[in-house]
């Protein structure tokens, strides 16, 4: 597992495994990525950001949006807050305005789910007052993000 905190505004992109993760912010953010090999030709990509956020700037949109990189992608799935259904993923492009939902303190956004064809990515994007995080992934039809925001 890798961790990297960004104290100032910085963009940087790891490619590994199959897995793209890009991520800027003028705020402290911290970007944890893990992949997993299973066993056969099944790769099980699992990617988490920490994301420090002002209560005082919730005012604003928070948006996260999940699309593909391919237009006539299937992706299906579900968006979680703190283990709740808040977003059913049902076609190529979904967007949701988080800020209503958060309060101060520690929330887990959990994004997963299936994509045909599997050579295709699932490209998630969280922007916000001074931040943006943007995940991508790839490469077997399965995807599994966590975002865990905390709330100052």
């Amino acid at each position: 597992m890798k961790i990297i905190t960004f104290p100032l505004v910085l963009t940087l992109t790891f490619i590994l495994g199959g897995c793209t993760l890009m991520a800027q912010s003028s705020m402290e953010t911290n970007e944890q990525f893990k992949v997993t090999l299973n066993s056969g030709d099944k790769q099980t990509n699992i990617q988490q950001t920490t994301i420090n956020l002002n209560l005082a700037d919730l005012n604003q949109p928070h948006i996260l949006r999940v699309g593909t990189s391919i237009r006539e992608t299937q992706l299906t799935g579900q968006i979680k807050l703190d283990g709740k259904v808040i977003k059913t993923i049902s076609n190529n492009q979904t967007e949701i305005n988080l800020a209503p939902s958060l309060t101060q303190g520690r929330q887990v956004i959990e994004i997963l789910g299936n994509y045909s064809p599997s050579y295709a990515a699932v490209i998630v994007e969280f922007t916000g007052t001074n931040t943006q995080v943007y995940q991508k992934t790839g490469g077997n039809g399965n995807f599994s993000q966590k975002i865990i925001i905390e709330v100052n």
